[in-house]
């Protein structure tokens, strides 16, 4: 299922950064990513404002529909049921190198979590997590859908 006909599943928002983006893109807050993972989730059981609260683990499969298959390259074991194939490029670690490619994926948010660390989204997991910023994960960007692609 793709999320982009919908404009209550639309994760774009005004309060993600620009920074280092194109003209046009920015960096998702937590806030657009939660929305994001919600409508992917797609389960009644959890309502918005638990993904928009939580912190840690969020949904029960949004990590599997994030992720890509078996059949993508590099392949992983999701079922990007989203569209979104976010791949296991790994992460930089404490030292500067990198560390996990093939079996993590690690995405900025636009949201401080403290003065030193940012939230980031790990589909591996599922989950919500704090990392150092010195780390420098990987980034999805995202733009607001055309006034056409909207409901």
């Amino acid at each position: 299922m793709q999320y982009v006909n919908s404009v209550n599943c639309d994760p774009c928002g005004t309060d993600g950064v620009q920074g280092i983006c194109a003209a046009g893109y920015h960096i998702p807050s937590d806030l657009e990513w939660s929305h994001y993972e919600w409508c992917v989730e797609n389960d009644p059981g959890y309502t918005l404002s638990y993904f928009q609260n939580s912190t840690g683990w969020r949904g029960s499969i949004v990590g599997q529909k994030l992720k890509a298959t078996s059949s993508n390259t590099p392949p992983w074991n999701g079922t990007n049921a989203s569209g979104f194939t976010a791949l296991p490029a790994g992460g930089r670690g404490n030292g500067g190198g990198f560390n996990y490619l093939g079996s993590f994926a690690y995405f900025w948010s636009a949201t401080e979590a403290s003065a030193t660390n940012a939230l980031v989204l790990q589909p591996q997991h599922g989950r919500l997590a704090e990392r150092p910023e010195q780390h420098r994960q990987d980034t999805r960007l995202l733009r607001p859908l055309p006034p056409e692609l909207t409901l």
